[in-house]
């Protein structure tokens, strides 16, 4: 039996990377636009954790 599986090309794999990159800085722009978390750093690490996954668990949920 023969692997179908073949391997990305590097155009491929750039342009994977690139729409993965622009996903992520779009959830970034986000979280600190609509849930200020840059304005967060003054309060405790669990805290901050706690409502970073709350923020996305909601941003997640209207897409």
């Amino acid at each position: 039996m023969k692997n179908n599986i073949t391997k990305p090309s590097a155009k491929m794999s750039t342009l994977q990377l690139s729409a993965y990159v622009g996903i992520e800085n779009n959830l970034h722009w986000n979280l600190d636009v609509i849930f200020k978390e840059d304005n967060q750093a003054n309060r405790n690490q669990t805290a901050i954790e706690n409502s970073n996954l709350i923020a996305k668990l909601a941003i997640t949920s209207f897409i």
